[in-house]
């Protein structure tokens, strides 16, 4: 069954959530999506374990969380540090649509693989660059999970009862929102381009301003309800070992550390 996107192909150069729903998203609408993986260091979200203490693994050994954000997609793996890597990689660019990647700021740089380069093979491609505090300031080249993504968000305020400390919410809203306007942001770009003459362009999207819309919406309302409301839609959903909520100093701190965090 064919869907909006049909006919439109997808590169996917991204790791646990963020990206990943982004291209998932796309790839439910139709558009034809390859996820490329490094072969020696893969989607940490293959090896999830657990997640808020419910196993994550299913029956046949796979992360139930990997496969659940990359449906709808075709695989490949790709050592872009290796010149035929390269090389493969430049081929599949020249008919590509969009281009999604969730690596830290400036690792395609390194790579040779701007946009502006990757332009010059297709003028006409979409690059979806994605980061956790955006390209410019002094936080630009630092990583970003869902927790702290929710953290600096505000929706850790929103967990747990009135007097609960901050907690993590496990649906992981925080990189949720941010597919969700690196979705928008490649379906406007789209539409752009067709208004343009075919010409395409870089669209940068952060997981923090994607939080920043929700955080906004929270905030109407509780300016609309007042306090009551804020404690009303506080529910505790628990905790993961590698994403807690931890006191030090009566200051709440995210400790998310994960042994095989690439973004």
């Amino acid at each position: 069954m064919s869907g909006p996107l049909d006919g439109i192909k997808v590169l996917e150069c991204s790791t646990w959530g963020f990206g990943p729903i982004g291209g998932m998203m796309l790839g439910d609408l139709g558009a034809d999506v390859i996820k490329i993986e490094s072969p020696t260091r893969p989607d940490a979200a293959r090896f999830v374990e657990s997640v808020a203490g419910i196993p994550n693994m299913m029956p046949d050994g796979h992360s139930a969380l990997f496969e659940a954000v990359n449906r709808n997609k075709r695989s490949l793996a790709l050592d872009l540090k290796s010149e035929r890597g390269q090389e493969i990689f430049r081929e599949l660019i020249v008919d590509t649509d969009v281009f999604i990647e969730n690596y830290r700021p400036g690792t395609f740089e390194k790579l040779g693989l701007s946009t502006e380069a990757l332009t010059e093979i297709n003028p006409g491609l979409i690059h979806a660059a994605t980061a956790g505090y955006g390209f410019k300031g002094d936080e630009a080249h630092l990583p970003a999970l869902d927790a702290v993504g929710q953290a600096r968000g505000g929706f850790m305020y929103s967990g747990g009862g009135p007097d609960d400390p901050p907690n993590w919410n496990t649906l992981g809203i925080a990189d949720v929102m941010g597919a969700t306007c690196l979705a928008y942001g490649c379906l406007a770009a789209i539409a752009g381009r067709e208004l343009n003459g075919g010409k395409g362009q870089r669209i940068e999207v952060s997981q923090h301003h994607g939080d920043d819309v929700a955080a906004v919406l929270g905030d109407q309302r509780g300016y609309d309800a007042g306090p009551r409301l804020v404690a009303a839609i506080r529910s505790n959903h628990g905790s993961q070992s590698a994403l807690e909520s931890l006191s030090l100093r009566r200051r709440p701190v995210v400790d998310a550390r994960h042994p095989r965090s690439r973004t």
